[in-house]
């Protein structure tokens, strides 16, 4: 809405790109970045690419999560649909990071969890998307409930896909970082 998640999206490139320039690491798994406008039709950008996936690559995302206005507010919430399950051991890492993360940081974070209503005519949050096509994921913002005003444009999805098949064996990670 405000365009934080924008500049959010440009900061974690530009963090993940320094960290794996600068010490030739290599992620346990690969990030795609997305940009996905239309947040006030629905997420139609963010279905639209999930058509596009083959079936192959669908079942080989891990998690997926959207950053909608998260500079909108002092505290954050993550929205669900449904916590993990055991066995999804990608997304209770990212929920144990975020909630690690916002107390070392001094800032207010709650999860709000809410089942999908697929009888709703609007979709209120990004991952709702996401997991109809039976993709974990959440949505990290600065609104503790949607918003269907006609400006609320979209949000930046950060979709962590299953571990690369290149040998990791090589991988280091910095010794400080």
């Amino acid at each position: 809405t405000n365009g934080s998640g924008f500049i959010a999206l440009l900061e974690l490139i530009k963090l993940f790109r320094k960290l794996f320039d600068a010490y030739g690491t290599f992620a346990k798994y690969d990030l795609l970045f997305l940009l996905t406008p239309t947040g006030y039709l629905n997420y139609k950008g963010t279905e639209a690419f999930l058509q596009e996936l083959s079936e192959k690559y669908k079942h080989e995302v891990a998690f997926a999560l959207s950053l909608d206005s998260i500079g909108t507010s002092e505290k954050l919430f993550l929205h669900i649909s449904r916590m993990p399950k055991q066995g999804e051991q990608t997304s209770i890492n990212i929920f144990e990071a975020l909630n690690i993360s916002a107390s070392q940081m001094n800032i207010p974070y709650s999860i709000i969890r809410k089942p999908i209503n697929k009888t709703e005519q609007h979709v209120p949050w990004e991952h709702e998307q996401f997991a109809y096509k039976a993709i974990h994921g959440a949505t990290l913002s600065g609104r503790g409930s949607a918003s269907i005003h006609p400006l609320d444009k979209g949000c930046i999805c950060l979709l962590y896909t299953s571990p690369s098949p290149r040998d990791l064996s090589t991988a280091r990670m910095p010794s400080s970082a």
